[in-house]
């Protein structure tokens, strides 16, 4: 939707278009319409032709300077006077439009279809679209009772949001969340994306494998599929996260692993409720996982089959969406600290600090780190203790029994 025109215009725009007619201006575009309902659109468009020595379609979008044509090819099949033909002409500038009549206009074009036809408008982003602007509320709302009363169930508007509509619903005050809550009542039918949906879409959009691929990944799952409890363990309190279904699963989302899906997803949207992100309406979870993901597949091009990425790299490829003030720790460590190893840590520790249903635990922050199936797994334990050690000792972390949590530069002014 077009944040600059009004939403019956748009809609006008986009059924003009469908059926060939000069969309963007609504005047030429009734014009040719009726022209078609008389049976004269042909004819005229011959006449045009005839005295433009251009096809109309080629010339109809410069329709202010050929209106002197225009008008001649309408006297001509009209079988009028140019006087009259300007008349006609100068009438149609003034057409207007109101949702009854556009659903009655959409109602004629149906009926000359066959019974079982259907004409389906659909609106993309429609929650960034009305936010708090009340009259686009009530122009979509009146667009969708029309279309219900007037096209007998044979038009339908199918909407999207990158939010559920109770979310958007949430950044309204109380007396804008009743308005929305009318329009809410003429998208009855809702489908929320939930995360297994967005997993299948990366499945087939971002991490498709050839036949190659597969080939190759096989071996990996049956060679390392008992070690997968043993490696990504979370049993010592938390959330107990999902583990391979089959090989079918391990080769759809390699390099990826299940729990990385469902972590990231209860990350985002914990930074969200913290303002972590740009914009008012950062995407959060299903839609912005796409791009964070592509990032970390092409920064993992060159490595080995076996490689996986550590839960820091899921940081790297969702930090240029981020806002400065809630990475700005990270940023100082970079500057300051040498070791790679500890930045990666709290690049890790930054992605869970929100999540209530993950302990990190030196067990389960080592799980984290993990970027290859033929680990270490004792020796890596020993050296994420020693950097989680280090860290705290210089008030990037602070540990709280036997779990450890990132600092953000207030908390760690107030451990200092």
């Amino acid at each position: 939707l077009d944040k600059n025109e009004a939403v019956l215009t748009v809609f006008l725009q986009v059924f003009n278009n469908h059926l060939g007619y000069f969309g963007n201006e609504p005047y030429i575009a009734q014009m040719e319409r009726e022209l078609e309902e008389d049976g004269m659109l042909q004819a005229f468009e011959t006449a045009f032709e005839e005295i433009a020595k251009k096809p109309w379609k080629a010339r109809r979008h410069k329709f202010n300077l050929e209106r002197a044509k225009i008008i001649k090819a309408l006297a001509k099949v009209q079988n009028c006077e140019i006087d009259q033909a300007t008349a006609t002409l100068d009438g149609y500038k003034k057409f207007s439009l109101s949702p009854d009549e556009f659903a009655q206009m959409v109602k004629r074009y149906l009926d000359s279809k066959e019974k079982n036809f259907r004409l389906n408008f659909f609106a993309d982003e429609v929650g960034k679209f009305c936010e708090d602007n009340t009259e686009r509320m009530f122009n979509l709302q009146t667009i969708a009772e029309s279309f219900a009363t007037i096209c007998d169930s044979r038009a339908w508007i199918f909407v999207t949001s990158q939010q559920e509509v109770d979310a958007v619903v949430g950044t309204l005050n109380s007396n804008k969340k009743y308005d929305f809550s009318k329009i809410q009542g003429r998208f009855k039918n809702r489908l929320n994306l939930t995360s297994s949906n967005v997993d299948e879409v990366i499945h087939k959009r971002l991490l498709e494998k050839t036949e190659k691929g597969t080939k190759q990944l096989a071996p990996l799952y049956k060679q390392q599929k008992n070690n997968f409890l043993t490696l990504f363990n979370f049993s010592e309190g938390g959330r107990n996260f999902t583990t391979f279904k089959d090989e079918k699963y391990f080769v759809d989302i390699y390099p990826f692993l299940p729990f990385q899906l469902e972590l990231y997803k209860a990350s985002v949207e914990e930074l969200s409720i913290h303002n972590a992100f740009q914009g008012l309406h950062q995407s959060v979870g299903e839609r912005s996982m796409l791009s964070t993901f592509q990032n970390v597949v092409k920064s993992m091009a060159d490595e080995a089959i076996g490689t996986i990425p550590s839960f820091d790299k899921i940081f790297d490829g969702l930090q240029p969406t981020m806002n400065g003030h809630i990475q700005s720790s990270i940023l100082a460590a970079q500057k300051n600290i040498d070791d790679s190893f500890k930045i990666q840590l709290l690049k890790a520790l930054f992605m869970v600090k929100y999540v209530k249903e993950f302990e990190p635990t030196l067990r389960h922050i080592t799980s984290l780190m993990i970027d290859d199936y033929d680990v270490d797994l004792p020796a890596l334990e020993k050296k994420v203790a020693v950097a989680l050690e280090n860290l705290e000792y210089q008030s990037y972390i602070q540990s709280n029994g036997n779990t450890y949590e990132y600092l953000t530069n207030k908390e760690q002014d107030v451990i200092r």
